[in-house]
């Protein structure tokens, strides 16, 4: 719009056309054009900066847009007020300049035309008609009618029309300013560092299930569990909401040894119903029940929580669905997440299931009745009872419960390689983004020359050690290095990389121990450049 309004404008200007040729002096044409082109200008770059938050997810740029709305909004307001003067006006002109041909174009079919246009200017929040929208160029033929020629009873439908359409007009502005903030406020959330728990149910730095907390930097296997997620799906959560929630079990799912005689995955879909997507027994492997997963689909209807607790305990956790017999070797654990107020009661069959043995945490979104959460989580509550803002950053609560269900298998021990792909698609603002990450995973190892040890390697078109095995002994040294590595920013050679990673990252001379695991992290996003499956196999083998 701003493009197209600046080559109108200049045609105008070229032409001696417009609204300021009927200025009569020199200084006030020059004044005209210049704010008007500056105006274009301005209108430009807000517009761009919005387009370019969005792209960048950089919600700052679309406060400038957001402001403008805000002051088109009000004057718009006060038009609507002022319309009542201005329809008068026009019919009153067009009474003086009318001629005796007849009308050729009905007054409402030029108010039609008038609100599309607005329509269009309103798009980009302009807050000044274009030039042909003026009515000294509009009646230069006389095709208005004059006031003498309107009834009363017409005069009062042109009135009417008037104020419909900048209500409208109102609306519509306050919905998209309504859609640029959501969209402000989606970034804001999605970019945030934190997940938001409950002041009272401040996390603490202990296992899921009252253990003590695990050795850092050991090797883990999750613990056999019967699991089950009981998820909401009413009219509250929307369509892509829901699918976050999904990758939310995904990632939980990702981190479990699944299998019958490990960990053992079911899924309840609830809003006024319930439904068993699958049971405890359905699927034996992760790559099966991950399938499973994408293809649950959202019911749309009410909140019936306890119903759901409730289908749980007779059907969900029995011998017949999959379930295991009741022992200390195995845990009975129902994750629930729920955005809503529910339409039940959930306390009394909540504590029935907590009395059979499950052990229930409740995961709130939004705005989610919190003493809900209480009443189904198991004791202690700032153990089970988590809550975040919007959907958007649930995904972040799935490293909790990959940690809780892991378990300590032997020493901690470890030799532990990052092999970072820093190919042009990673893109600088991502890069930045790993490096915060592999320093999150960094902060929860237990670093010393006897524990684990920590390398780092970026490949592109070529491989480089941005440091080995063993040159820092603590944490803060290896996120300073961290920190420092730049962006190699070419091609995408993951098989090299893989290589270079057997053969000399967890070489004896790289700082590589013998008999003690290791461990290589690799982070791409792309289509490797060369072939992978052998050096790959290479490393497993190894």
């Amino acid at each position: 719009m701003s493009v197209l309004l600046l080559i109108e404008y200049s045609m105008e200007v070229a032409t001696g056309k417009g609204y300021c040729k009927v200025l009569d002096k020199d200084y006030y044409v020059i004044a005209d054009i210049t704010t008007s082109f500056l105006l274009i200008f301005m209108l430009f770059i807000i517009s761009f900066y919005l387009l370019y938050g969005v792209m960048k997810n950089r919600e700052r740029h679309l406060i400038p847009f957001l402001a403008l709305q805000i002051m088109d909004f009000l004057l718009t307001l006060f038009t609507v007020f002022s319309s009542y003067i201005q329809v008068p006006e026009m019919l009153s002109f067009a009474s003086i300049s009318h001629v005796k041909a007849h009308t050729r174009v009905p007054f409402l079919a030029v108010q039609l035309l008038d609100f599309c246009l607005s329509i269009l200017t309103l798009c980009s929040s302009y807050m000044e008609a274009p030039a042909y929208l003026n009515f000294h160029s509009a009646n230069q033929e006389s095709f208005l009618p004059s006031q003498e020629k309107l009834s009363s009873e017409e005069y009062a439908k042109v009135m009417i029309t008037f104020t419909i359409t900048f209500i409208a007009v109102l609306l519509l502005k306050a919905y998209m300013f309504k859609c640029v903030l959501r969209c402000y406020k989606y970034i804001k959330a999605s970019k945030s560092e934190e997940v938001k728990v409950l002041p009272e149910f401040a996390e603490k730095d202990h296992g899921i299930y009252g253990a003590p907390p695990q050795p850092r930097g050991a090797l883990c296997r999750t613990r056999p569990t019967d699991l089950v997620f009981i998820i909401d799906s009413s009219r509250s959560v929307r369509p892509h909401e829901f699918e976050q929630v999904k990758v939310f079990l995904s990632q939980v799912t990702e981190s479990l040894d699944v299998g019958p005689n490990a960990t053992r995955v079911g899924v309840i879909n609830y809003a006024s119903t319930v439904k068993n997507e699958f049971s405890l027994k359905t699927h034996w492997t992760k790559a099966s029940l991950l399938q499973a997963v994408r293809k649950i689909k959202p019911l749309s209807t009410g909140t019936m929580t306890g119903l759901a607790i409730q289908f749980a305990i007779n059907r969900a956790f029995s011998d017949s669905e999959g379930a295991r017999v009741r022992s200390p070797e195995i845990n009975k654990v129902a994750i629930i997440v729920t955005d809503g107020r529910p339409q039940d009661g959930v306390k009394d069959v909540s504590a029935r299931a907590r009395s059979l043995g499950i052990e229930l945490f409740a995961i709130g979104v939004g705005r989610v009745d919190k003493n809900t959460l209480r009443q189904m989580a198991s004791e202690p509550l700032d153990e089970h009872v988590d809550y975040v803002e919007s959907y958007s950053v649930i995904e972040k609560l799935a490293t909790k419960f990959q940690e809780a269900f892991c378990a300590c298998s032997g020493g901690s021990a470890t030799d532990l390689v990052f092999l970072i792909d820093g190919s042009k698609s990673v893109r600088p603002e991502n890069f930045e983004l790993v490096k915060k990450f592999i320093n999150q995973i960094v902060d929860s190892l237990d670093v010393s020359d006897k524990n684990a040890r920590v390398g780092l390697v970026q490949y592109s078109s070529s491989v480089r050690q941005e440091f080995p095995l063993g040159r820092y002994n603590n944490k803060k040294d290896i996120k300073a290095a961290v920190k420092r590595m730049s962006y190699m920013e070419k091609g995408t050679m993951t098989g090299l990389a893989l290589r270079h990673l057997t053969e000399k990252s967890f070489d004896p001379s790289s700082g590589a121990r013998p008999g003690v695991p290791k461990v290589g992290i690799v982070f791409t996003d792309g289509r490797s450049q060369d072939y992978i499956s052998d050096a790959a196999k290479k490393a497993k083998d190894s």
